[in-house]
């Protein structure tokens, strides 16, 4: 259900501490009250990832470039930032908390701002499918595209060195998703109705 409430946090955590307990139970970093719910967390985050294989969709997650700043605040190097268990964790829970939302107003008519995504045109996935190809890939996606194609054609290339290229020219082909006040799907995440009711991969 959703109702009014408050958030007390008892700790500050950071991705890198989490996925070191997440993936090998090191909790040093980490107050002890928080490993008990980190724990339920990921059971959660595991079902919600089962259930998202099963419709299709992509993920939103994507490797990011952290800036070294000097003491004038000048950039002096870049890194790369990747994604780990605890990114993960976060974007199954967030994308979950958005669709419920969506659901919630959507069953009660309610207007809202919603996130929608429409499928991509033919040129475009056929463009997609020459550029896999290209790289290696055989896609397989069929004469229409669906959620759940999507899906497998992306674990075929999301732990190759081909990844960010891969996701980049995926991203292309899908186009953008736009806001509107009329619910549609998300056809990248496979989600019948969506909203960003939680800050993007916050």
């Amino acid at each position: 259900d959703i109702y009014p409430s408050l958030i007390r946090s008892d700790a500050r955590l950071d991705y890198e501490s989490v996925a070191a307990f997440l993936d090998g139970g090191d909790g040093d970093d980490l107050p002890e009250e928080v490993l008990d719910p980190l724990r339920w967390a990921r059971t959660a985050a595991a079902r919600i990832g089962a259930a998202r294989t099963g419709r299709g969709g992509v993920r939103l997650l994507r490797e990011e470039v952290k800036f070294v700043l000097d003491a004038d605040g000048e950039p002096v190097d870049a890194e790369a930032r990747h994604t780990n268990s605890a990114h993960l964790l976060i974007e199954r829970l967030m994308v979950a908390a958005n669709e419920a939302v969506a659901r919630w107003m959507h069953a009660r008519g309610l207007p809202g701002v919603f996130r929608v995504h429409p499928a991509p045109e033919p040129d475009a996935v056929q463009s997609l499918v020459r550029s896999a190809q290209l790289a290696g890939f055989e896609p397989g996606l069929g004469a229409q595209l669906s959620p759940r194609a999507l899906a497998a054609f992306e674990q075929q290339f999301a732990d190759t060195p081909q990844a960010p290229a891969m996701y980049a020219v995926l991203a292309q082909a899908l186009g953008p998703a736009r806001y509107t006040v009329h619910p549609e799907s998300h056809f990248g995440l496979g989600a019948p109705v969506y909203l960003h009711f939680t800050s993007p991969i916050r």
